[in-house]
């Protein structure tokens, strides 16, 4: 008795594509858009972590390269506020990146759907 399989695997193949894409929305909006939020997390973890800004608020008022006269002292902290202020507005600049994909991600799919039916119409 011989049996058609590729008629049973196009059928398995077509239901299991109509699923896909009936539950792409679903997993965009919730597991998709939690997965891109841990890697923007752990985006701004690193570049925290990169642009060391605890370490140099930590050490504001520690002179450098032991230079303990006052001349050392005032350049040691005006160094280390410019430092401070640049890398801030890196990582808020970084901050502002993050949401903008964040923001990109959840858009994405409504402004494919909006150019498809301005398309067709």
């Amino acid at each position: 008795m011989p049996t058609n399989n590729f008629l049973f695997y196009f059928g398995q193949i077509v239901l299991g594509l109509a699923r896909d894409l009936a539950l792409f929305p679903l997993w965009w909006y919730t597991r998709g858009f939690l997965e891109l939020a841990k890697t923007v997390n752990s985006f701004w973890a690193d570049s925290l972590r990169g642009l060391n800004l605890v370490v140099w608020l930590k050490n504001i008022f520690v002179p450098m390269y032991g230079q303990r006269d006052l001349t050392g002292i005032l350049i040691s902290i005006g160094m280390r506020i410019v430092q401070i202020i640049f890398r801030s507005l890196w990582f808020a600049i970084l901050l502002v990146l993050g949401v903008a994909v964040m923001l990109a991600w959840l858009a994405l799919p409504l402004v494919i759907l909006w150019q498809l039916i301005w398309q067709l119409t």
